[in-house]
């Protein structure tokens, strides 16, 4: 009897939660629409919502997802003509951004670096979860939209899964049409490649493969180390779990906006690249620096009863292990495959693994947040030829401090956005001559490390995948084929990828595949 009174109390309990769950969902899209859309229109959303759940109280994620979809069609509808066009424009600057990194797994080695380094078991299984979700399941029976769902479902499931919506742990929709409201990964937010005919259903995959990786990843990681922690997800300890979650977001590539900042993020994420992987990079950063500091003081500290608490030391832990990861990494690279690894901070080579004129960035973009670290502390900058410039010079042709923040904060600034700043900043290329040349090939602008740009060389930084252009920009300098795949491959995973010769930089940027084709046909005399 005490059993069946259990389970009747049990399930009572999983309603309320569900029922209380589904509330604050609807006060959440009542504050976010507030005034765009009508007071009734939402009453009568979360009327029908609230009886969908008292016969499918087992639906309650795709409940919530028909909410959303309804009033945010509801919104688009009372949009004004200004905010149509605004909407618009952020959609159209999206499509560079996705088209860049679409194709391709770099959700591993890009934004999920640090625990796909430090969890590699983890890692391997979600790959395996991310392949599936990309091109779906012979052996199993299922599309790649199938298993995405079925990962997604699985997540949704787990004893913890109340304590990540509290905590605050990023997990993205796998549904589309949500918008910011229910969030995507930045790289996705455009919806207009999905409809590029032939395209469209290239991103679609990409975007299930993202998003199924980096929740697997973060829901695992998230796990262990609540566990290690000692947390109960039964009576759980709330601050200590929103530490972890903030340091699973910011080891995954999503941070924390200032509150200022975040009630404008989707025009953030309009003028940069992504500017919650560039807030996780800080994050990630600056609590390496505090844990190492309370490792350090540990001794003492525990003495006076201030010692570091479950918590920091399993977080601690992680650190430890990327670090320990990424060191056996270099020396392998370094001791066993002959790569050279500069160790020079002030280097924009600084950690990247250079085998011929191919450098490699194995460190997820944490390696230029260093590099700028190590510039500003020590006043003094180290070109590609190993010369060592002074920051204070104040000869008028010398770089100062304020140019290095700038090249930095223009190297983060979307596609279409860069596009204005170089037109803006042009400089006329002695190293680049432009009679006889077609239009497409006339110089347009100077990029953020003073290299002219064309019509031609914007179009294929713009909307060619980057391991794309990374096998043609080795093929290109005559790296050869296995060399050129192996760099794509690596691009594919999220490694970062150049291929220039020592002491300079390509002349025009990001044309590889011009340049290839030019190449092979000066090769067999046809030009």
């Amino acid at each position: 009897m005490s059993v069946g009174c259990d389970v009747v109390a049990k399930g009572t309990q999983l309603y309320l939660d569900g029922a209380r769950s589904l509330k604050q969902f609807g006060e959440k899209l009542q504050k976010h629409f507030d005034g765009a859309v009508p007071q009734e229109v939402l009453d009568a959303v979360y009327s029908k919502a609230a009886t969908s759940y008292r016969t499918q109280t087992g639906a309650l994620e795709q409940i919530k997802t028909e909410m959303a979809k309804t009033i945010i069609a509801e919104a688009r509808k009372n949009r004004t003509t200004g905010q149509k066009i605004g909407d618009a424009a952020m959609s159209i600057s999206g499509v560079p951004r996705t088209l860049m990194t679409t194709a391709d797994l770099s959700m591993t080695l890009r934004q999920a670096w640090a625990v796909s380094l430090s969890h590699p078991q983890m890692a391997t299984k979600a790959m395996q979860d991310q392949l599936r979700a990309m091109f779906g399941s012979k052996k199993y029976g299922v599309t790649g939209e199938g298993w995405a769902h079925q990962v997604d479902a699985e997540i949704k499931a787990r004893p913890n899964a109340e304590l990540y919506r509290d905590s605050g742990l990023f997990l993205a929709p796998i549904e589309k049409g949500m918008g910011d409201l229910l969030r995507h990964e930045e790289v996705y937010q455009s919806d207009v490649p999905q409809h590029i005919p032939g395209v469209g259903r290239v991103v679609r995959a990409s975007e299930r493969a993202a998003v199924t990786y980096l929740n697997k990843m973060r829901a695992d990681v998230f796990d262990s180390l609540a566990k290690n922690a000692g947390i109960d997800a039964a009576a759980p300890d709330l601050v200590s779990a929103k530490k972890i979650a903030d340091f699973v977001n910011n080891a995954t590539g999503r941070g924390n906006l200032p509150e200022t900042l975040n009630q404008a993020s989707q025009l953030l994420s309009t003028v940069f690249f992504s500017p919650k992987l560039v807030a996780s990079r800080v994050g990630y950063l600056k609590g390496a620096i505090e844990s190492g500091a309370k490792v350090v003081a540990e001794p003492i500290a525990s003495r006076f009863n201030k010692g570091m608490t479950p918590v920091e030391k399993a977080v601690a832990m992680e650190y430890a292990r990327t670090v320990g990861a990424v060191a056996a990494i270099y020396g392998v690279l370094k001791f066993a495959a002959g790569a050279d690894v500069a160790t020079d901070p002030r280097s924009s080579d600084f950690m990247k693994a250079r085998f011929g004129k191919t450098r490699f960035d194995l460190m997820g973009g944490h390696q230029q947040y260093m590099v700028l670290l190590g510039r500003m502390l020590t006043g003094e900058t180290t070109n590609n030829r190993g010369q060592i410039r002074s920051l204070d010079d104040q000869s008028p042709t010398a770089s100062t401090r304020g140019d290095v923040m700038g090249h930095f904060a223009r190297g983060k600034v979307a596609p279409i956005v860069g596009l204005g700043v170089d037109a803006l900043v042009k400089k006329k290329s002695k190293d680049y001559p432009t009679a006889n040349k077609p239009f497409y090939q006339k110089q347009v602008g100077t990029d953020f490390l003073g290299r002219p740009t064309t019509l031609q060389s914007n179009a294929e930084r713009m909307f060619i995948p980057l391991h794309v252009s990374s096998l043609a920009q080795s093929l290109a300098e005559g790296e050869g084929v296995p060399k050129a795949v192996f760099a794509a491959t690596a691009e594919i995973l999220g490694a970062g990828v150049n291929t220039y010769s020592s002491g300079k930089q390509p002349r025009v940027p990001e044309q590889p595949i011009t340049d290839y084709k030019n190449k092979v046909m000066r090769e067999y005399g046809l030009r």
